[in-house]
This record gives structure tokens, sequence and C-alpha cells, in this order.
């Protein structure tokens, strides 16, 4: 076992934090390593012609090419910067800055690990990470320390716990609990692999694991704290994570979560590894002083949006998981299987004609799909469908959305209001009044062609 130098009993180890630290930044970099590999950048920022803006942030967009590839770039060099601790700061920040606004300039390719990583990114630039096992601490041994403050530890456990809870909460509903849907639906994908196919393929099955999920969830925040529990509980987080893996294509959402898990574990677990680089070379300093008000006010503050936004559907009508309102941005990990093709009724009032057109032509497959399932894509695909026969005929025309839903295993229905002109809807759509009621009806067997399409991962 690598020997423990002597720090003040107000420090603790900072053996996981470097660890924490390493695995954030090596785990970014890869990330922009497969979006080179996949040709993603490509498909994602410079084929599609139009992009759907988050509300309040309509002027955040792709950088033209080859611009967006250079940010790709700095981005993942930003994530060994970090990794290595060498301009920390610098790095951390361009992660944060560079990795979200990627992540915002288009909608469709919104992910909860994305979004995970941008909020850990801001952590890592206010804390100071690199005062340990870090280039810039053998390079300034003024900043070098033996241990970490304990809040610095608490917050990065919080934001990580938090993720798990919300998303075991969000699965206690009576889709996930009673019908076993979306994972019936994309379990039944499986009737054909061998041995294990057909009982995977059983409603009894995805049922039985939706209550493993949601009970998982919940629970290994606080398994993984608790010594006689910590062992056991981060094998079945690995058994988790690496069966989620193989059965739905969520990309490196399970890889993410079992590598940021780590920080729930003690504080010396690295050494158990004999892990190099995780020991500091500062002399012990006196106990550190009591957090300033001005950080525990900010980390109060920042703790609170973090509750405060997960729960915001609360406030919302209806049901989170029909409509979307209050979904993105609130860790609800695969929850919803929706499928639908989004036509819009062409009304051009100065001569009363009508036709109907699809998104075909104005968007990739890909936004296509995903804009056919969320209102505020809905909308917005409206009005850019009704600007581009504005432009055509050179006078404003009315746009109407025709829209069936299948959702979580019944059977398509109508999802809005296909009466309303939707280039006169004021807002941004949300609430979205437009959207019609959700189904009650009981789910039918569950078709054998099923295809998984898990919502929240992938990437």
């Amino acid at each position: 076992m690598t020997r423990e130098p002597p720090r003040p009993a107000s420090l603790i180890d900072p053996a996981s934090l470097v660890a924490f630290r390493v695995l954030f930044g090596l785990l970014v970099a890869g990330a922009v390593v497969r979006y080179f590999v996949n040709g993603w950048i490509h498909a994602q920022f410079e084929v599609p012609t139009y992009f759907f803006a988050y509300e309040g942030f309509g002027w955040v967009r792709p950088l033209p090419a080859p611009w967006m590839r250079v940010l790709f770039a700095i981005v993942g060099l930003g994530g060994v910067f970090v990794a290595l601790g060498l301009f920390y700061r610098i790095a951390a920040a361009t992660i944060a800055i560079g990795f979200t606004w990627i992540h915002l300039s288009d909608q469709t390719n919104y992910l909860n690990h994305y979004y995970l990583i941008s909020l850990l990114a801001v952590l890592l630039t206010a804390l100071p990470l690199h005062h340990a096992g870090s280039i810039d601490a053998r390079l300034r041994p003024a900043i070098a320390r033996p241990g970490f403050v304990p809040i610095v530890l608490m917050t990065l456990r919080c934001q990580v716990g938090l993720v798990y809870v919300f998303a075991g909460i969000a699965k206690l509903g009576p889709d996930w609990l009673l019908r076993g849907e979306p994972l019936r639906t994309w379990l039944a994908a499986a009737e054909g692999v061998p041995v294990v196919g057909p009982w995977l393929a059983m409603p009894e099955v995805a049922t039985l694991a939706s209550w493993v999920g949601a009970a998982f969830d919940l629970v290994i925040p606080f398994a993984l704290l608790y010594p006689r529990t910590r062992v056991v509980g981060f094998v079945l987080l690995v058994v988790f994570h690496v069966a989620t893996a193989v059965l739905f294509p969520i990309g490196m959402f399970p890889v993410f979560m079992t590598a940021f898990a780590t920080i729930l574990l003690p504080p010396s677990w690295p050494r158990r590894l004999r892990l190099r680089g995780v020991d500091s070379t500062a002399a012990p300093r006196p106990d550190a002083p009591r957090s300033p008000v001005l950080v525990r006010g900010a980390w109060a503050l920042w703790f609170a949006v973090q509750v405060l936004v997960p729960m915001r559907y609360v406030a919302l009508p209806g049901d989170v998981l029909w409509s979307e309102e209050g979904f993105r941005f609130s860790w609800r990990v695969m929850l919803i299987e929706k499928s639908a093709h989004a036509r819009f009724e062409v009304t051009d009032p100065a001569t009363g004609a009508r036709f109907e057109r699809d998104a075909r032509g104005l968007l990739t497959p890909v936004q296509e799909r995903m804009a056919s399932t969320q209102p505020d894509m809905i909308l917005a695909l409206a009005r850019h469908v009704g600007a581009v026969e504005r432009a055509r005929r050179g006078h404003p025309v009315e746009v109407r959305a025709i829209v069936d839903v299948a959702f979580n295993g019944r059977p398509s229905r109508p999802y809005v209001d296909r009466t309303i002109d939707l280039m006169r809807h004021e807002g941004s759509g949300l609430p979205a009044n437009w959207v019609l009621a959700p189904p009650r009806c009981p789910a039918p067997p569950p078709p054998p062609a099923a295809i998984p399409r898990p919502g929240g991962g992938g990437g």
C-alpha cells in the first residue's frame, strides 16, 4: 500500500479527487475522439441547415466549418490538460465553455451525460483539484497541498449523487413500475438473442427489471458511501452499467457514470490500487479554516438550483413524460419511448390553398425523428416550415401540425391540436396548451420487432 503523506486532521486524502480529475479529463478527451472517428461532427453540425435552439440561447449556434472541428479539438485538448493537471483552471474553464457551447448548439443532440459534463466542468473550474497530484503543483510548489478541505469532496459527491437519486425518483411512476415500460418495448427487440432472448422478451422480466432499476438508482449512492455495503454496491454498480451498455444503445453514459461514481468511495481508494501520482509532496500545513461565508453561500445556491431544476415539472400541468415539459435537465433516464412522424398543413390565406408537407429536405433524419415527439421542437419546426413557405410565396402562411405519437407501448394517437395555427402561437409553446391529453388506455403486448430507443442515452 502506498504510504500516505501526513496531513492536518481537517484535510482529507486527495487521492480520490485526483483520480476523479484524471478520469474526467480522459473521458472528455475520449468523447471528443469518438466524435472525430465516427464522423459525428460532420453529421450533427455541418450537414444540417437548421438547428433547434434552447429557449434563451438562440444566439448559440454551431461554428461554421471547419471551426466546429477546431472547437472540438480544443475541448479534447482541455480534457488532456485537466487529467495532467497542467494549466488546470484554464483547461477546466475551456471544457465548461466549449463543451457547453457544443451542447447548446442543437436540442436534437441533448443527452443527460452531456449536461452532467457541463456541470462538472463548471465545478472543476471552481474547485482546486490541481493542488495535489498535478503538473501544476510540481511546477508551482506554493499551491501544493497535502489534502483538500471536506467541502471539495462533498461538492462532487452531491452532484453525482443527485443524478442517481433524481433518476430513481423519476422512475416512481405507473408506466415504469406497473407496466414495465418502456423496458418491455425495448427488451422485446432482444427476443432473437440466443439463450437469453426469450427470457428478456417476457413482460414479467421487464417489470422486474424496472423495479430493480428504480431501487438501484435510489440506493446506490448511499450504498457506496456506507462502509459495510460499499464493496457489494460497487460490484452491483459495475454489473448494472455493463448490462445497460450491452442491452441498450446509450453510448458512453454507463462509462461516465461508473467513473464518476468512484467519488462516492473512500477518499483513499486509489492508494489501494497502488496508483502513482496521487501523493502530495507538500509539507503539512495548519488546519484549514472554515470556508468563507461567500463560498458556503455559493455552494448552497448551486445545489438549490440543482434540486429545483429537476423538480420544476411539479409546477407544470400535465404528464411530464407525455408533454416533456420539464423533462430535460432533470435526470429522467430511459423513461420514454415515443415514435411519430410530424406533418404540417400549410394554408395560404391569400388563396385559401392548403397542402401538407413534412420535414424532408429541411432536417436530417435524426433531427426529424427527435422533432416529431417534443412539443417545443414541433413548434420550432412548424415556424421553420412557415418561414420557408413565406419566403417562397412572399406573404405569411398558416401552419398546423399533424402528429400521431405511439407512447410507451400504447397505440398511436393524436398528439397535438391540429386546429391551432402555430405561426400565431405566442412564446415558446411551454406550457404547451396545444398538446392533447395523454393516453390512459392499457398497453397491448409488445411488438416483436420493437426497436430500442432509450431516452437520454447515446453519444
